[in-house]
């Protein structure tokens, strides 16, 4: 890995919209579904709003996490892990 990766961060799959950019991002997201017909991923209307949108990113570190492939994921992400990061900003 190039060493400049290292400040760069990573995706880890989900962010935070405004509601001052919900407009922008409701509008790329159907641009991009529109222009390759369906078979784009969410991903490519984000590379896209950083071009019109303030962007900034937020340190996870420490943060309960949990990946969602299942309803009972679901269940604890909402009971458990969503209460915690909520708590941090009062959201």
């Amino acid at each position: 890995m190039p060493k400049a990766w290292d400040l760069v961060g990573e995706g880890i799959g989900f962010f935070k919209c405004g509601v001052a950019a919900a407009p922008d991002l409701v509008r790329l997201l159907e641009h991009v579904s529109e222009e390759s017909q369906g078979l784009c991923e969410y991903e490519d209307a984000l590379h896209l709003i950083v071009g019109c949108q303030p962007v900034a990113p937020v340190d996870v570190t420490g943060l309960p996490w949990t990946e969602v492939d299942f309803v009972e994921d679901l269940r604890r992400a909402d009971a458990e892990v969503f209460p915690k990061i909520a708590r941090l900003e009062g959201a």
